[in-house]
């Protein structure tokens, strides 16, 4: 096929939503990001859009669940070092309490 019949047939797949985004993989150690760290928010405000838009924006965060169960969010985050981690834990605590798991591998 030539790269124009190609191109065609992606954008094709892409208007019917077949292809729904495109991804891209980072090597995270390498920007110097060592530590993840995944953290339950047992909140103690009911001002959900104010927690939500701060995780919003927030570099460190990866990720952003709301759940039910074990309680209200789940977080993963991605930081440099432990006293990124910690500031970003002190921010937390507007919204609520915490607890928090390291990956270790």
């Amino acid at each position: 096929m030539t790269g124009q019949a190609v191109g065609n047939r992606i954008k094709k797949l892409e208007e019917s939503g077949v292809i729904k985004n495109y991804s891209l993989i980072v090597d995270e150690k390498k920007l110097g990001l060592t530590y993840t760290a995944f953290i339950i928010i047992y909140m103690i405000t009911t001002n959900h859009d104010s927690f939500i838009q701060v995780m919003n924006d927030r570099d460190e965060v990866v990720e952003v669940h709301r759940v039910s169960g074990e309680g209200c969010y789940h977080l993963k985050v991605k930081v440099s070092s432990q006293e990124q981690l910690n500031i970003f834990l002190d921010k937390i605590l507007d919204y609520g309490n915490y607890s928090v798991h390291l990956s270790i591998k």
